[in-house]
């Protein structure tokens, strides 16, 4: 991110530059100003551009990390229940056979 960062300062930095050599007190005129900042604008747009895309990509990222969690988590609680749902099976079995072959009335 902090790349990012430098590149933002840099593009205020142009920018400041710009407004100080084309102002009125720096001998400039406002057409060159107008010409100079649609460059920098431009650039500008581009790592917004490049700020959205990254944006999306986490975001789908994200989405794919949450949906495989999600799997992992479902599979887990239902291994689960069935491993459950297999000892009360296992223990009702063996009562029923305690109860045929000799066990409480």
């Amino acid at each position: 991110m902090l790349q990012k960062e430098v590149k933002v300062k840099i593009l205020k930095d142009s920018i400041n530059l710009l407004v100080s050599k084309t102002s009125p007190s720096g001998g400039g005129s406002g057409q060159e100003l107008t010409s100079e900042l649609d460059g920098v604008l431009a650039n500008y747009h581009k790592l917004c551009d490049r700020f959205k895309s990254k944006c999306h990509t986490l975001e789908v990222t994200c989405v794919v990390v949450r949906s495989f969690c999600v799997g992992k988590f479902e599979n887990y609680f239902y291994m689960r229940i069935k491993t459950v749902f297999i000892r009360q099976k296992i223990v009702l079995t063996s009562v029923k056979k305690k109860n045929l072959f000799g066990g409480v009335n």
